[in-house]
């Protein structure tokens, strides 16, 4: 198993770690909950690569003195994100907190080695919580890290799929298929409440997203059909995760609406009365606000640039014309907004180039 390459799958930015036990917030003892005990039913991974592997670090950590380890840069300025919960009979509530907690320091995974991040957190564990809460918890530990080590092979598979010619997942039986190999990996290295507990309510919407477009791509249904249909998916969904989506609907409906206006050149009082209808009048005060701010800014935008290709065309020694970009930059902008501006103009100087270099190999091929 590949310790590097484990970062992909762990699908975080690679940063730095910090020591768990000086950050993580005492284990909370709930009253009257549900006793876990993922130890009792363990997944069938054992002897599973990936599981040998996940087994391997937590083993090795229990041996390893705390790594010295500084803070990690990434995390100054943050609150751990996560936790874990003890029953008043000091068995562990197997909840996403948990998940939460673990993905919070293997974001980290970088500039600290993934030995170091699973020592922190065992040491933590095994300084924080009581018996049985502590092996239940490390029992978690283990299967979350199998089940993202089992990830990693999975995306080495398909990435080495499409390098020999086959094609990226972009059917709905690609994702049908690909959700169904990520639920075999979740039932294959998780317990039962801990692949609920962690991926429960994301399955739940990834069935509905799935179920979803299959219904707007088939053609023999009509579109009062598929409203229908698409209001039964609805209705099975939670009740909160079913206010998000349609949300998530409105939101999506109305910037439908507003470009279908703007493409006709409707008024401004039009689109402003779309908004207050789609989101309130507060809210379409708010926008219109952000239409006015964005505005000005790409005035401001025009201005500098032709100002900027004059100086382009000017010929200026290299010294010269940074100088008077420099100096053409503070003119029209903040310092904050300066940084801005360069960023886009190397931005549209990378494109140009790339452009130019494919006019030339048109020409020279």
């Amino acid at each position: 198993m590949n310790v590097k390459a484990l970062a992909v799958a762990l699908g975080v930015t690679v940063l730095s770690t910090t020591l768990v036990y000086s950050l993580m917030p005492a284990p909370e003892i709930v009253e009257h909950q549900t006793q876990y005990a993922p130890i009792s039913s363990p997944p069938p991974s054992a002897g599973l690569p990936a599981q040998i592997f996940a087994d391997s670090l937590v083993k090795a950590a229990s041996d390893a003195a705390p790594p010295a380890v500084s803070n990690a840069p990434s995390l100054q300025g943050t609150d751990v994100d996560g936790g874990f919960r003890v029953d008043e009979n000091g068995h562990l509530i197997i909840d996403v907190s948990i998940k939460h907690y673990i993905d919070y320091y293997l974001t980290t995974l970088g500039e600290s080695s993934l030995e170091d991040i699973t020592a922190n957190i065992r040491r933590t564990l095994e300084s924080q919580l009581p018996e049985p809460a502590r092996s239940e918890a490390l029992e978690v530990l283990r299967q979350y890290l199998g089940y993202k080590a089992a990830l990693q092979e999975l995306q080495q598979a398909e990435a080495a799929n499409i390098e020999a010619g086959g094609a990226a997942p972009r059917t709905l039986e690609a994702l049908a298929a690909r959700l169904q190999k990520l639920q075999d990996a979740r039932d294959t290295y998780l317990s039962p409440d801990v692949a609920e507990a962690f991926f429960g309510k994301e399955q739940q919407l990834d069935r509905y997203t799935l179920e979803k477009l299959r219904l707007q791509q088939n053609e023999q249904l009509t579109a009062q059909e598929k409203a229908e249909r698409l209001g039964r998916l609805e209705a099975n969904l939670p009740d909160a995760m079913r206010e998000q989506i349609q949300e998530t609907n409105k939101f999506d409906n109305w910037q439908v609406q507003e470009a279908a206006l703007k493409e006709r050149h409707a008024s401004h009082e039009e689109v402003y009365q779309l908004r207050v209808q789609t989101f309130g009048p507060e809210a379409a005060e708010r926008l219109d606000a952000l239409d006015k701010q964005r505005n000005k800014w790409s005035q401001r935008i025009s201005v500098y640039q032709a100002e900027k290709q004059q100086l382009d065309a000017a010929g200026l020694a290299e010294s010269d014309y940074r100088k008077q970009l420099s100096e053409l930059r503070s003119r029209h902008f903040s310092d904050t907004e300066s940084r801005r501006v360069a960023a886009l103009d190397k931005i549209a100087k990378q494109k140009n180039d790339q452009a130019h270099e494919n006019v030339l190999s048109t020409y020279t091929n």
